[in-house]
């Protein structure tokens, strides 16, 4: 793919920095000013809906917990052929576009975290202060971070899920070096071993050199709106988990909750009414420990690059039948609801109890684009210029609730499910239970907790490929028999089912990077 050698920070971006424009990058690497717009920049692209918004709306649709709505003048556009639907269908192996989108705007994030990285570590002066230096770390653990951020997201697009069968499968390019000229452009494709690898590396590099919380004294005023060392934690985590290295995982979530079990005091699960105002934020929020929020990062939709405007937002487009900011309908057509399963998921608790189903389900009525009534759609998405939550203590929570579960420590698997599930409303679950029975617990709750927020897709991937492993005896189907759900499209595809490793689930490199890197 043919990338810009300029770099652009749209005005406010995050913060009040200022506004930066076709910026030549030999200009960018003697300031740690400049670098800081350069990371910022790097930020940006992150979280447009170009890469974040794509992101979550493709795992969404090739997770099993939507389907297509029964309007029936909705409903032609899934027998259109586009990029959306492509991963709705299961076919991702068919086209390269929706790969060549994600990889572009990734493309954007990695090169001007490379600028940054090599800037910090071969071109700049000798630095004069000690805040200086501290920046310049800090800005060298973002570069880290962020760099392999979109790695970790590339992965599951046009790699495959770690496993000992797959280790040595082509997947991202993982660039480490910026591109600054066209002799820049050659780089080989990284196998998922390699990608790993990297990723544990880049993220255990953040972790040293990014500061716990933003400090007035030391850090520029954008710094307090961006990643902080937890961030780094919350990401080492999920690599670790979604590479089934559950030990290595504990650690760091450990780390990043404060504690080895239960409430954390560094991020304290919302309660209440405060539970849907955690989609429904619109102000500048300074994420980091301590703030008594449970969000460890999310992206200020009010940002200059305004990922959650109506006219652009995908989630808000696809799921959303109206505008809870102003009531007014969407402009867009309303496409997604609960697949009949999810619901299903959803009954074996209790809707009349769970806050969360009150707050952030809607049942539709048989008016205009919700026709016909009786359909379930998420609100978690309904709420133009909200900021877009990434990483939050829930999934942390249920993750150690595995893990423990996993070393057979069940009344400690408890006790973290139930955290979870008392904030909703739920009665707890007790002793006796099965290790299968809470495994399916865990898994239920995670996918009602976490629906359409960037896991389902992921996890049902994870669950498929512990088939045969010594967690199998314990493991729900159709995960035991390697097999992740699709629920019910049978007006699309014919199977409910699909082995974790079918190369229908991942896409191709995009013809344009063939072109344009000899490497290939």
């Amino acid at each position: 793919m043919v990338f810009a050698f300029l770099f652009s920070s749209c005005e406010d971006f995050l913060s009040s920095i200022r506004n930066e424009n076709t910026q030549e990058v030999s200009s960018l690497l003697y300031s740690v000013d400049d670098l800081d717009v350069c990371i910022n920049g790097a930020y940006g692209a992150f979280c447009a809906n170009n890469y974040y918004g794509n992101i979550q709306l493709f795992e969404l649709l090739g997770s099993d917990c939507p389907a297509q709505t029964l309007n029936s003048t909705i409903q032609p556009d899934f027998n259109s052929l586009t990029r959306e639907n492509y991963f709705f269908r299961y076919q991702s192996n068919v086209n390269d576009y929706q790969a060549g989108i994600l990889l572009q705007w990734a493309s954007f994030v990695s090169n001007n975290s490379n600028i940054v990285a090599k800037s910090i570590m071969q071109h700049l002066p000798k630095l004069v202060t000690n805040n200086d230096s501290l920046n310049a770390n800090r800005l060298l653990g973002e570069a880290f971070l962020m760099r392999a951020t979109v790695e970790y997201y590339n992965n599951y697009f046009v790699g495959r899920q770690y496993h000992a069968t797959t280790l040595d499968s082509m997947s991202t390019l993982y660039r480490k070096n910026p591109i600054l000229s066209f002799a820049d452009m050659a780089e080989p494709r990284k196998t998922v071993r390699q990608v790993y690898d990297f990723l544990e590396s880049d993220l255990r590099n953040a972790k040293s050199l990014l500061p716990d919380k933003f400090e007035k004294a030391i850090h520029p005023s954008a710094y307090q709106f961006r990643c902080k060392k937890d961030v780094a934690t919350a990401m080492l985590a999920k690599v670790f988990f979604q590479e089934n290295k559950f030990d290595s995982a504990l650690v760091q979530i450990n780390e990043l909750l404060g504690n080895t079990s239960g409430f954390s005091a560094k991020f304290p699960l919302a309660q209440g009414v405060s539970y849907s105002k955690i989609f429904q934020t619109t102000d500048k929020v300074n994420y980091q420990a301590g703030r008594g929020s449970e969000m460890i990062m999310a992206f200020h939709g009010n940002s200059a690059f305004l990922p959650t405007t109506t006219s652009i937002w995908s989630g808000f487009q696809w799921t959303a039948f109206n505008n809870l900011q102003n009531g007014d309908l969407t402009q867009a057509r309303f496409r997604l609801v609960f697949d009949s399963s999810f619901r299903g998921n959803w009954l074996s608790g209790d809707t009349a109890k769970d806050i969360r189903f009150k707050q952030l389900v809607y049942i539709t009525n048989s008016v205009g684009k919700e026709s016909p009534s009786g359909q379930w759609t998420s609100l978690k998405f309904a709420y133009p210029t909200s900021n877009i939550p990434w990483l939050r203590a829930a999934e942390f929570h249920l993750m150690r609730a595995e893990i423990y579960l996993h070393k057979d420590k069940l009344p400690l698997a408890l006790l973290e499910l139930n955290l979870i599930r008392i904030r909703a409303g739920l009665t707890e679950v007790n002793l006796p239970v099965s290790k299968k029975d809470l495994y399916k617990l865990i898994i239920d709750e995670r996918a009602r907790e976490l629906y359409f927020e960037n896991v389902r897709r992921w996890d049902n991937l994870r669950l498929a490929s512990l088939s045969g492993s010594e967690y199998s005896s314990y493991l729900p189907e159709p995960y035991k028999s390697g097999r992740i759900p699709l629920g019910y499209r049978l007006n699309l595809i014919q199977e409910t089912e699909l082995p974790w490793n079918a190369n229908r689930l991942y896409s191709p490199i995009p013809n344009n990077e063939y072109l344009f890197n000899p490497a290939l």
